[in-house]
């Protein structure tokens, strides 16, 4: 007899293997990288705040800025990025020699100055050059006639600057450009606002009110425009 079949080997099967482990859920869309603690604003820069005057000129300071002015003018030497500053304190030197002055010519300056003051009463220009950190402010009234540096931004008309009541107030932005035709003795920036290197912040016909003081300023100073 044939031997009884031994019973045919079971096949060991390999344990199917685990099932894979359920996907892990797609991973919870790893939690937005704690958005970094909102690092507290930064503190504005300070020509972002509050608008204030850090110095006024004193008449000391402005004495002799005509000539300082001129030697430049005259050599051909001025720069917009540079001389704004100058130029105005050379403005207000001028109006004070004017208002002593005995010539009917140099007196222009500031009997046109004090015409502007006594049909506003108050004038404040903020100004500006872009790309310079130096800004000037000046302020006309009867009592009072300043020059100085302010610091800040300026959002709206101030109703006084360092308890001087301001009835009228302009701010204006210009180019280095812009700023050298003025010293140049062509004040008339019609070309510059509409292309955009000026900025007016108040009423046109104040922004354009320094144009007379300036022509003044060349006759004063014996110089046309250049």
């Amino acid at each position: 007899m044939c031997p009884a079949k031994s019973a045919a080997p079971t096949k060991v099967v390999a344990p199917a293997k685990p099932a894979a482990a359920p996907a892990k859920p797609a991973a919870a869309p790893a939690k937005p990288a704690a958005a970094p603690a909102a690092a507290p604003a930064a503190a504005p820069a300070a020509a972002s705040g509050p608008l204030k005057v850090v110095k006024w000129f004193s008449d000391a300071e402005m004495k002799g800025k005509v000539e300082e002015f001129v030697k430049k003018f005259e050599a051909g030497t001025l720069k917009g990025e540079v001389d704004g500053t100058l130029f105005f304190l050379a403005i207000f030197d001028a109006a004070m020699r004017s208002k002593a002055s005995d010539d009917d010519d140099k007196k222009e300056l500031n009997e046109i100055m004090t015409d502007d003051i006594e049909e506003y009463q108050s004038l404040a220009y903020f100004t500006e050059t872009r790309g310079l950190k130096e800004k000037l402010v000046q302020i006309l009234t009867p009592e009072v006639r300043k020059i100085g540096l302010w610091e800040g931004k300026y959002d709206a008309a101030p109703a006084d600057v360092e308890g001087i009541p301001i009835k009228n107030a302009v701010y204006m932005q210009w180019t280095p450009a812009t700023q050298l035709q003025m010293m140049k003795g062509n004040p008339n920036m019609d070309q510059a606002f509409f292309s955009g290197d000026l900025t007016v912040k108040g009423p046109m016909k104040l922004a354009t009110k320094p144009r007379e003081w300036i022509y003044a300023f060349m006759q004063f100073i014996g110089k046309s425009a250049d």
